[in-house]
């Protein structure tokens, strides 16, 4: 049987994006990771060896996110469920959601003249990746992208 691990709200700073101001400098984002694995053995025997720790799994993500200049949130996710996967084979299935929260387009496009958005979500990638016996990893992609 397999359960399911919520990450959420993960943050750091990191270079992501096509426009200019967005390659100068690290921006603000938000990751939430839902891993998929049994972890009934850890629950009932209080033993992190029988589950996939948070701790390296987060500082996984925030590696992955600061050692890379990427163009495309796409790229991010992607790369963080891949490395997420690697990590613990007893993984099926991890998901990343990954936002900026304050992208500097914002206040470069004709859009600034407007109020800002009253939420943090205005760009963000959705990717979920899935082990199979046969290939390594299939990937399921759902893009949301608002603005």
């Amino acid at each position: 049987m397999n359960d399911v691990i919520e990450l959420r709200e993960l943050r750091c700073s990191a270079v992501v994006g096509v426009l200019a101001e967005e390659r100068e400098r690290a921006q603000p984002l938000v990751f939430d990771l839902e891993l998929v694995r049994p972890f009934e053995e850890a629950a009932l025997n209080d033993d992190i060896a029988e589950t996939t720790n948070y701790a390296d799994v987060l500082s996984l993500t925030c590696r992955t996110a600061t050692e890379g200049r990427y163009l495309l949130l796409e790229t991010l996710a992607y790369r963080v469920a891949y490395e997420v996967l690697a990590l613990d084979e007893e993984i099926a299935s991890v998901t990343v959601s990954v936002r900026k929260v304050r992208p500097r387009w914002w206040r470069t496009s004709p859009r600034s003249a407007c109020a800002a958005p009253s939420f943090a979500l205005v760009h963000r990638a959705y990717l979920s990746l899935v082990r199979t016996s046969v290939i390594g990893a299939s990937t399921s992609r759902r893009h949301r992208h608002r603005g």
